[in-house]
Order: C-alpha cells, then structure tokens, then sequence
C-alpha cells in the first residue's frame, strides 16, 4: 500500500543550516494498517508525514503508495490517495470562510479548480449530515465563519472534512496534542470512527507513548531519520509505555533496536 523507499530529506543542504530530517527511512504500510509514530524532537515524524502528502520532496528515495511513484508529485495531485490533519485546529481550514464553504472546498479537493456553481441542496444536507454525527449542533451552524469555533470544534470540523472526498490514507500530525484531555478524547474516539467506517490505512504522529499503544495496530519509533523500533501483534500488545520510554532512551544511544 505505503513503501516510504530509502526517503532522505536534508533542509538547507550545503549550508550552516544543513540539517538531515530523514535518513534512509525505509517503511512499508499495508492496507489497513493505522500505525502510530513515535520518537523525539527533531527525530523526523512530522517530516516524513509531510514527505507522504508531497508538502517536502524527498532529497533521494521513493514513495510509493499502491505501487504507483509519487515521489515528485505535488499536494493537490497526491489529494486523491492521501488527506492530512495537522495539531494546530487553526491550520487546514480557513478563519474567514463559513464552515459550509470550508466543508465544500474539502468535498471538491479531488476535482479540477474553476468556478464552481453555489452549493445545491443536496450538498448542504450532506454536509448538515456529515456534520451531525460530532452532536455538537453545528450541522445548525454551517453559515458561521470557521473562526468562531473552538480548537476542539474545528479540529472535528477538520477530521469531518478529511473523509469528504474519497482517499485512502489518513495522515494524522499530532492531531489532538493541543486540545484539553476530554476534548482530545471524544477527537481519537472520531478518528477511530472514521478510520474503520471508511476502511482507511492511518499513519498517527504522537509524543504520547500511552495513545501510541492505544489506538492502532501497529507502533513505529523513529530517531534521527530513521526507524528504530517497529512492533505489532504481540510483541506491541505486550508493550507498556514504560516500555516505550525505556526504547526512546535507549535508540540515542544505540542505532538500530530492530532485532
């Protein structure tokens, strides 16, 4: 489904700033498969979920995703395999446009741009029923502006729209890191509804060793641009994030935790 092929990305190359966020990071991913990274800061996790959605082009390496090359391809090109959740609820979805307007630019990010006509009524009861499944009334509210939701809100309002148009990988960039743990709760309870209903492959960046074991069927650790540690089945289930934090202190000092 998802082989992340040798990915090297190095920022600011031949420079001061030259800095190596991915290297030779070999994953595969197969469908189905919600698999959630780990790792520490700088260690590459948001660099090699922004390498699969085409917002950074691999220095060296392929992506592959269902056998076909994506390497060079652009974010609105890879749109019709992969959408992306980022942490920050503000990012994704514009403050000043309705939530409706919002919500018809997601539904359409597969089709071709242009002037499209004004939603007609069996859009907006999609979006109104789309919309009903958070009970949080805002299928009443879809001509409010986007900005005068809360965090926890849009950030629901975003997994919603994520699932809008067909796709079959979901990126998920620390997705609930900013929310309080009653709201964080009720979005990981969405995501895992939307993941199963859509029968979508999941790729979750957390800094929660406890939601990395929780959530998913699969955990992966990356440090210094590669993976370290990657377990499922048993060997994850008899995991504990003891475990987990134990590995994250031992892959600084060791290179490879693979055996």
């Amino acid at each position: 489904m998802i082989h992340l092929k040798e990915i090297a990305v190095t920022f600011n190359p031949g420079t001061a700033l030259e800095k190596k966020a991915l290297n030779g990071l070999d994953l595969k991913i197969s469908q189905g498969e919600f698999v959630t990274v780990i790792g520490g800061n700088g260690a590459g996790k948001s660099t090699l979920l922004a390498t699969l959605c085409g917002e950074v082009l691999p220095t060296s390496g392929q992506v592959l995703i269902d056998d076909v090359d994506v390497t060079t391809w652009p974010v609105w090109k890879r749109t019709s395999f992969v959408a992306r959740v980022f942490q920050d609820p503000m990012v994704g979805t514009c403050s000043n446009l309705s939530i409706e307007e919002n919500m018809a630019l997601a539904s359409r990010r597969t089709l071709s741009r242009g002037l499209a006509p004004a939603l007609n009524r069996h859009d907006k009861e999609r979006l109104r029923h789309a919309l009903s499944r958070l009970a949080l009334g805002l299928e009443n509210r879809l001509k409010d502006p986007m900005g005068s939701l809360s965090g926890g809100q849009r950030q629901a309002v975003s997994l919603v729209m994520s699932a809008l148009a067909p796709m079959k990988i979901l990126a998920l960039d620390e997705h609930t890191a900013a929310l309080d743990p009653k709201t964080g709760a009720f979005i990981m309870d969405l995501t895992r509804q939307i993941i199963e209903e859509h029968g979508l492959t999941a790729l979750m960046v957390t800094h929660s060793m406890t939601q990395a074991l929780q959530n998913g069927t699969r955990t992966v650790m990356i440090n210094a641009g590669r993976v370290v540690y990657d377990a499922k089945g048993a060997k994850r289930e008899s995991l504990t994030s003891q475990d987990l934090i134990a590995l994250f202190h031992k892959s600084h000092g060791e290179a490879d935790l693979l055996t």
